[in-house]
């Protein structure tokens, strides 16, 4: 008796294993993206981290403070912004940096970040994510990553103190208090919406320097106003991002809960003919494609369940498509324009 309900137990274990497989492929709607033909484990690559948090708050005088600054000439001028050279006390951003350091609480919020935070294991992700860009383009090459602190916006250094690149990509600037989580007790400035404040931790940080790195290399007609080029451009940046850390799913390029990407596997064929019947594509109004293609909580004129930013995920579909039809690698998908044949011969159909 034993032994048959043993046999029992087993085949239905196997089928409920098999039954939540498919329910959690069908939500994934992701498959992992060619590998560049060059194996990052070939590629040399030096990457060079500065704690500039670190110099900054354990500075002892505005002289030291200078110091820094001089010591490191390209984020004092590529980041730190100036309103004006000179205040009648001296240079405005030294003055700053210098009440920071005698500012205590900053000393205990980069204490928490420090428990929070594997720096060295981030310092990897971040070194992994480069040398992908390298296998891809072979002339890449890794900007100085500063690790910063600006009382999560509080000293405004910089409009962009979370995460900042330059334009050429020569440095990337971390704003490590940023990356505590929802849960930690200062919250993100109220700027910062819920739905995009949960994004802010710290395994996320590599994600948004791919993404904000590949516009460096995205290719766009600026000229072209309908929203199937919105979507073209927003298709290439997750691309990329998904090309150099490998097999990322796209509720993580995306920022989408489990529930909505449980939503998208149910109604693709519902969105794809919410397009069709509005003629979405070729829309140049902004404040319509604002609804499709704006972060936003969700996508109203679907549904308040449909993800915001829909048209996002269906362009990178749309894209996913056509690459893998075409077989293009990295540098040519970023290269391509023509939103109108991508689509036409992607042959995707919301299915």
């Amino acid at each position: 008796m034993l032994k048959f309900l043993l046999i029992g137990i087993c085949i239905l274990s196997l089928i409920a294993c098999k039954e939540t497989k498919e329910k959690n492929d069908s939500f994934n709607l992701n498959v992992c993206l060619p590998k560049p033909q060059t194996s990052t484990e070939d590629i040399k690559l030096d990457v060079f981290f500065k704690r500039m948090d670190k110099l900054i708050l354990q500075a002892k005088s505005l002289e030291e403070i200078k110091t820094v600054l001089k010591d490191n000439p390209l984020y004092n001028q590529l980041y730190l912004e100036r309103q004006a050279k000179l205040t009648p006390k001296g240079d405005e951003v030294e003055e700053m940096l210098w009440a920071m350091a005698k500012e205590p609480h900053l000393d205990s919020l980069m204490m928490d970040y420090e428990k929070k935070i594997n720096i060295a294991e981030l310092e990897k992700e971040i070194v992994k994510l480069f040398k992908h860009i390298k296998a891809f383009y072979p002339e890449f090459k890794a900007p100085m990553v500063y690790f910063s602190v600006s009382g999560i916006g509080s000293f405004p250094l910089n409009q962009a103190t979370d995460i900042f690149i330059s334009r050429n990509n020569e440095i990337v600037v971390i704003g490590l208090d940023w990356f505590l989580g929802t849960d930690y007790k200062y919250p993100l400035p109220e700027s910062v919406p819920q739905y995009l404040a949960k994004r802010y931790v710290s395994k996320n940080i590599p994600v948004f320097i791919a993404e904000m790195m590949s516009g460096y290399f995205n290719a766009y007609n600026p000229n072209n106003a309908i929203m199937l080029n919105d979507m073209l451009i927003y298709a290439k940046t997750y691309y990329f991002t998904q090309s150099v850390i490998p097999c990322l799913p796209d509720s993580t390029v995306l920022g989408y809960t489990p529930t909505q990407m449980e939503y998208i596997a149910k109604n693709k064929s519902v969105i794809w003919k919410h397009y069709l019947d509005k003629k979405l594509f070729f829309e140049t109004a902004n404040r319509i494609k604002r609804d499709y293609v704006d972060e936003s909580p969700f996508t109203l004129p679907i549904s308040q369940d449909c993800p915001g930013g829909i048209a996002r995920w269906t362009g990178l579909q749309i894209l996913k498509r056509y690459a893998q039809k075409k077989n293009l690698d990295l540098p040519k998908v970023m290269k391509l324009e023509n939103a109108q044949d991508i689509l036409q011969e992607s042959g995707y159909k919301g299915e």
